[in-house]
This record gives structure tokens, C-alpha cells and sequence, in this order.
């Protein structure tokens, strides 16, 4: 290397006009614009890594609320199947319907022969009585007439008789 200047030089000499000195206070020049580039870089870096961190403690804070609300859904949604399965171990099955049915129109069929079997029995007793108060009637007026008749033969033979 010459020691005329031109390329890049070893000497940290301050600079006195030579071309050597010039190149001295270039790179160091350049030094602190790259690191304060560097720096400014670094601290883009760190302000952004911050912003991620915020980002991301956002985010996990709304999934971990999220999954609170989910949770609290799917509870209700278990008691509202919960209460299903409860309703439906006393809902009644086809087959107790049709069986509870005909046990209906049995009974239903016994009563009306019942009620058949009354109604004749009814209807009977009317006759009864009805005959029975004809008979009554009947009687008491054969007695009358008899009555009337032993009057009528006690009157003439009471006359005959003097």
C-alpha cells in the first residue's frame, strides 16, 4: 500500500488535509450513520416487537373470552339437553298410548252396557209401578162396586123385611 492516499487507509491521524486522514473520517463517518441506522433499526425492532406483544396479549385476552363465552353456552346447552332427556323419560311411548286406549274403550263399553242394562231395569220398575198402580186402581174399585152392591142388597132387603 502507498502511503500517498487514494484507497482506504490504515492511519487514524486527524485529518491535515491528505487524502489518508480524509479516508479516516469517511469510514468513521460512515460508521456512525450505520449505527445509528443500526440503532434506529433496533429500536423499530423492539417498538414493533412490543406492538406484536401487545397484539398478541389482545388476541389471547379476546380467545380466552371467547372460550369463557363458549363454555358458558355449551353449559346452558347441556342443562337444556339435560331437561329434554329429563321430559322425555315421562313422555308416554305409542305403544302405552294404544294399550292406555283400549283400556279406555273397555271401559267405556262396560259402562254403556251398564247403562243399557239400567235403562231395561228402569223401564221395568215404570211398568211395575204403572201396572201396579192400575191393579191398586182396580182393586179399590171392585171393592167399591162390591161395597156398593152389599149397600144396595142390605137397602132391599131391609125394605122387603118389615
Amino acid at each position: 500500500m502507498s502511503e500517498q492516499g487514494g484507497g482506504a487507509s490504515r492511519t487514524t491521524e486527524p485529518a491535515a488535509g491528505t487524502s489518508q486522514a480524509t479516508d479516516v473520517s469517511l469510514r468513521e463517518y460512515l460508521m456512525a450513520q450505520i449505527n445509528a441506522v443500526e440503532k434506529r433499526a433496533d429500536m423499530r425492532f423492539e417498538a414493533m416487537k412490543a406492538q406484536v406483544e401487545s397484539a398478541f396479549a389482545s388476541s389471547q385476552l379476546a380467545i380466552n373470552k371467547a372460550d369463557e363465552a363458549t363454555e358458558k353456552r355449551f353449559e346452558g346447552v347441556n342443562e337444556f339437553r339435560a331437561a329434554l332427556s329429563d321430559q322425555a323419560a315421562h313422555f308416554v311411548t305409542n305403544q302405552q298410548l294404544a294399550a292406555l286406549g283400549e283400556k279406555l274403550q273397555a271401559s267405556i263399553d262396560r259402562n254403556q252396557d251398564d247403562l243399557i242394562a239400567l235403562s231395561k231395569r228402569i223401564d221395568l220398575r215404570e211398568g211395575q209401578v204403572q201396572g201396579s198402580r192400575l191393579t191398586y186402581g182396580n182393586i179399590a174399585a171392585m171393592i167399591a162396586v162390591a161395597a156398593t152392591i152389599v149397600g144396595l142388597l142390605v137397602l132391599v132387603a131391609s125394605h122387603i123385611t118389615p
